[in-house]
Order: structure tokens, then sequence, then C-alpha cells
């Protein structure tokens, strides 16, 4: 009986060394596929670094790069009414060039007018009262003047004078206010530049809190404003030549200059979607006014490239 328990216990001390190596083996195999073969890896660095790639190649020793997006001459503008209401009439169409003070979208306009020109009437009436009491006081001051006419009647007829011209006064107020009302309906150009985009149609109900009618930017120039990472901000100054590239246009380069440095350091606003991107570092923005480039799409992405100090010129620039 000894014997048979002796040799159960070691049964079992077999079994349990066997499933512990088996595991052991189990685990050591899963680590084992996790960790690609030479050959595997080469294979991934290749697809990587292939030529054709979509990254972006790297640039030439010396010049400071940065990711950028194309930009009016000025900051976009986002153009509302400043009161809610019907759309009458679109007048600006995408893409049309506007002067200062164009009239690019008008709301629904009948009671405000209807309103104005019941002021006018009142306004006409309050002067052509105005203008007989003045008369009556001037024909009375002559009638004061030789006994004919007793000093209360003068007074009487100057007080009444002064009152009916406070009244055209108080009209003219009045029609200035429902104007005003009117003009809040009509929607202006603050200053010349190109309608990017016409956010509404004709018949549509407006809310200014819902968002802006239309946007509208000055196209006279283009600029790029570009994302210089941290350390190379001191190698940036205003002044220096740059160009940008842009896939869509091939190698064609776009030449231009340093206008602007902001004033102080923030996080990226130009993503390129790439998964090796950093996004956890700091830059400085750069903006590059072109020389030409009005073919360069608003909001495009683009590639900047800003040259050394001591370099004049942008080596084999074409366009």
């Amino acid at each position: 009986m000894q014997t048979l328990e002796t040799w159960l216990s070691r049964l079992s001390l077999v079994g349990l060394t066997l499933f512990i190596a088996y595991t052991v083996l189990i685990t050591v195999r899963a680590e084992a596929a996790d960790v690609p073969r030479p050959k595997e890896r080469a294979r991934a660095t290749q697809v990587l670094t292939r030529p054709d790639d979509a990254r972006e190649v790297m640039p030439a020793a010396g010049l400071i790069t940065g990711n950028g997006i194309v930009e009016p001459l000025d900051r976009e503008v986002k153009l509302g009414a400043q009161v809610p209401g019907v759309i009458s009439r679109v007048v600006a169409r995408e893409g049309d060039e506007v002067a200062a003070g164009a009239v690019l979208v008008e709301l629904v306009q009948d009671a405000e007018r209807a309103d104005l020109r019941a002021r006018k009437a009142d306004l006409e009436v309050a002067q052509g009262r105005a203008r007989l009491s003045a008369a009556t006081g001037a024909r009375v001051a002559k009638l004061s003047a030789r006994g004919a006419a007793t000093d209360e009647e003068y007074e009487r007829v100057r007080y009444q004078a002064e009152i009916d011209a406070a009244a055209v006064l108080q009209a003219e107020a009045r029609v200035a206010e429902a104007r005003a009302r009117l003009e809040r309906l009509t929607v202006r150009a603050p200053g010349a530049g190109t309608v990017l985009r016409v956010m509404v149609r004709e018949g549509e109900y407006f809310n200014p809190a819902a968002g802006a009618l239309l946007t509208l930017a000055d196209l006279s120039a283009i600029r790029v404003r570009l994302d210089i990472d941290e350390r190379q901000v001191g190698q940036v100054a205003v002044g220096q030549p740059a160009y940008v590239t842009a896939r869509a246009f091939g190698e064609r380069r776009f030449e231009g200059r340093v206008v602007e440095l902001a004033w102080r350091m923030g996080r990226k606003t130009v993503r390129t979607d790439e998964p090796t991107e950093r996004i956890d570092t700091t830059v400085r923005e750069a903006v590059v006014q072109l020389e030409a480039g009005s073919e360069l799409v608003q909001g495009l992405r683009v590639v900047g490239y800003v040259l050394p100090r001591e370099t004049s010129a942008t080596p084999g620039a074409s366009r």
C-alpha cells in the first residue's frame, strides 16, 4: 500500500513538471512570434523609406522647413447680419470680387421700409409746422416792434416756434433710427475682397447665433502660415527668402519672403496626418508672403522652406 502511494505521488510530481514545461514553451513561442524576423524588419524599413512614399522628402541641409497652410492677405472674414430674419436676396456668389460697401445679402425688410416711410412723413409734417411757426414769429416780432402786438403774444409765438423746431429734431432722430434698423438687414462688404463661400440661400431663416452668412477674404496677395519647430526658431527672421511646395503642383516652387513672426510659441496648427508626426512639440508661426501662387486654393496644406540668412536667392527655383 505504501509502495502504491509512493508511485502515485511520483506520477503526480512528473505530471506537474510536464505541465509547467509545456506552459513555458507556449509562452516562449508566443513572444517569439511578436518579434519580426530580420527579413521582415528589412521589408518594413524598405516600405517606410521607399522613394515613392507619401511622406515629404527631407530638405537639403541648411533649410528651415515646416508644414503650412495657404491663407489670404488678411485673415478670412465671416460675415453675418446683426439681427435674425428671413433671407430675401443673396447678391454675392462664390468667387465674386466685391468692393467695400457692396451689398452681399439682404434680409426681409418690408416692415422696416414701411416704418421708415412713416417716419419720413412725420418729419415732413414737423418741418412744415416749424416753418409756419418761424414765419409767424417773425411777423409778430415786427408787429411788436411797432407796438401792434403785446409782449405776451410775442413770447407765446416765439415759444411755439421753439417747440416746433424741437419736434423737427425729434422727427429727424426717429428717421435715423428707422434707417439704422433697416440698414441692419443688409449685409455689406467691410472691404474689398473675394467671396470664398456662401452658406445661405434665399428663403432660409438666419439666426446670428447659428453662424455666418458668408466668408470674405482679400486675395490680392497669397500668404502661407508655417509652423516652425522650436529647435529652428532662432534661424528664422523677417525678410528671409522662402518657398513652398504642394503635392498638387509637383516640384513647382512658389517663392516668397517671411513677412511676420508670431510673438509667442504655441501648439501646431497644421497636421500632416502622418503616423510618425510629432504632435507634442511647440512651434512658432511664420507668415510667408508669396510673389505668385494665385492658383493655390485657400486652406491647402503645403510644405514651406525658409532659406538660411546668408542665402539671397532660391537655388534652382522654377515657376
